[in-house]
């Protein structure tokens, strides 16, 4: 079912580790050598293996495919990551049913934030309309600190399009968005707004954040901004139009990977030799 993968992009970097099921085992940015974010899956949901595809992987970009097997069968769980060289921004796909209620839990305590900065029009903690984008880590009493839908209302309370959590005394912070709304599609019984991307944290400790998936059933498309917080600045409501960052750079695949490689050669390389070429992340 393959080995493990570490793709670093000059901007991040990701390890996939097919021992270890999950969506990303380990994400650095900065100066980070361990992980900034733990992925763990709902209760009730036991990832027994994965099998990995990528349908691209060059020096400029890379599209892995990682799709799970449960213990229960009737659980299943399928993620796309298309990742640019030199880019922050990782565009993702996902398509999931793993239980009415379930969510995937992205833990970041260990990133140490203080801040969340996320463009809001009602403040969660006043319920007012306000222009503050920078916010504490701190839970509010009723809603979670940002809630992150593709298509948002003004009238959810820290309700946007994305967020970025950080250190402000550190030197990276990892961003989520919620994109491309037409490709969000969710079954009957589960409404999409309920498949939002929710930022929370601890009403009594600073620090504790958690970004929470939503599993019910469904397809979505989202992000994941890996970077320094001054990243933050260059993201406009419209996602990463405000990023304005050129490829640069090569993708660096490690050289100790102990899973097979790919047999087929894949990406610009592959149409010139008349090979398949590579898709995008659907």
């Amino acid at each position: 079912m393959g080995g493990k993968a570490v793709v670093a992009n000059g901007a991040c970097e990701l390890e996939f580790d097919a021992a270890k099921p999950m969506p990303i085992n380990a994400l650095r940015a900065g100066s980070t050598k361990e992980t900034v974010g733990a992925f763990k899956w709902p209760l009730g949901a036991e990832a027994a293996a994965v099998k990995d595809e990528w349908a691209e992987r060059g020096g400029a970009r890379a599209i892995l495919k990682r799709t799970f097997q449960f213990k229960d069968p009737a659980q299943r769980y399928a993620i796309v990551f298309d990742i640019r060289a030199g880019d922050p921004w990782i565009d993702i796909a996902d398509t999931y049913a793993l239980g009415r209620g379930s969510a995937i839990e992205l833990d970041l305590r260990s990133l140490g934030a203080d801040v969340v900065y996320h463009p809001h029009t009602y403040n969660a903690r006043t319920f007012k309309p306000d222009g503050k984008e920078e916010d504490s880590t701190l839970e509010p009493p009723q809603h979670p600190i940002a809630t992150l839908g593709p298509i948002w209302r003004d009238i959810w309370f820290g309700g946007g399009p994305f967020a970025f959590i950080y250190n402000s005394k550190g030197d990276a912070g990892v961003g989520l968005a919620a994109v491309r709304g037409s490709e969000w599609d969710a079954p009957d019984g589960v409404s999409l707004e309920s498949q939002n991307l929710f930022v929370r944290g601890d009403r009594q400790e600073e620090g504790q954040v958690r970004v929470l998936l939503p599993t019910d059933g469904g397809t979505r498309r989202w992000a994941l901004i890996l970077g320094p917080p001054d990243l933050r600045k260059r993201l406009g409501r419209r996602g990463r139009v405000g990023l304005g960052l050129p490829p640069r750079g090569r993708l660096s695949h490690d050289a100790g990977l102990r899973g097979p490689r790919p047999h087929r050669r894949h990406g610009a390389l592959a149409r010139r030799q008349g090979g398949p070429a590579g898709g995008g992340a659907r």
